[in-house]
């Protein structure tokens, strides 16, 4: 019983620092769009032509840089969104990483367990 409890806690200990790298990022990130500049942590660049608008894509955000001709209303100013789901606006690709990120530990400790009783 104490080694299946020992392994809940690992697997909790996990996810909260699964959850801390994440929102450390998304922070990081916030913080560089409110002083108007580039994020560090999109894993995912998307370019407009409507003069250089650029959408960058973390987990769980969006930071708009927009760079926007005249004739399409001038805009140069960079935007942060946040608790956008990734299977909204991400690839196949980013949608799968993130989703065994997160069931990766899960799986983990069900194998040992049911290596362990048999």
């Amino acid at each position: 019983m104490k080694a299946r409890k020992r392994k809940m806690m690992k697997l909790l200990l996990y996810y909260i620092c699964v959850f801390a790298i994440l929102f450390s990022m998304g922070i990081t990130d916030y913080y560089r769009a409110v002083r108007q500049k580039d994020p560090i942590f999109s894993f995912r660049e998307v370019m407009l032509k409507d003069g250089g608008t650029r959408y960058h894509y973390g987990l769980g955000y969006t930071v708009i840089h927009y760079n926007q001709m005249e004739e399409y209303g001038g805009r140069k100013d960079i935007e942060f969104r946040a608790g956008q789901p990734p299977w909204e606006d991400y690839g196949l690709y980013e949608t799968i990483i993130t989703l065994a990120l997160l069931a990766l530990p899960v799986v983990f400790v069900l194998f040992r367990f049911k290596r362990i009783n048999g």
